[in-house]
């Protein structure tokens, strides 16, 4: 479980998303991309995920992006994995911001 530079936050995001689904997440990973500015941050759950809690989940990860100087683009879920694309305002220093602070 890495974090390639300026993703910082989404080890705390991850937590998040553990806490929120009951200790569910299996793992997590942040996937760097040909372009320097693109990450695909990616959630392994030890189950599958349901369909109702897909839109909560991106509605947070929306938030957490907000508080870091990213975007949240898209996102795709299937089986126990979900990935979504994350593109960073630039290369600056990591941010470790909570939305909830």
């Amino acid at each position: 479980m890495g974090r390639p530079p300026s993703m910082k936050w989404a080890e705390k995001f991850a937590q998040s998303i553990n806490r929120a689904l009951l200790g569910d997440v299996y793992g997590w990973d942040v996937l760097e991309q040909e372009d320097p500015l693109r990450r695909v941050l990616h959630l392994r759950l030890h189950r599958k995920f349901r369909k109702e809690e897909v839109p909560f989940i991106r509605s947070l990860l929306k938030a957490w992006c907000e508080a870091n100087d990213c975007v949240y683009r898209k996102s795709d879920y299937k089986g126990r994995d979900l990935k979504a694309l994350i593109v960073l305002k630039g290369l600056g220093p990591e941010r470790d911001e909570s939305p909830y602070s």
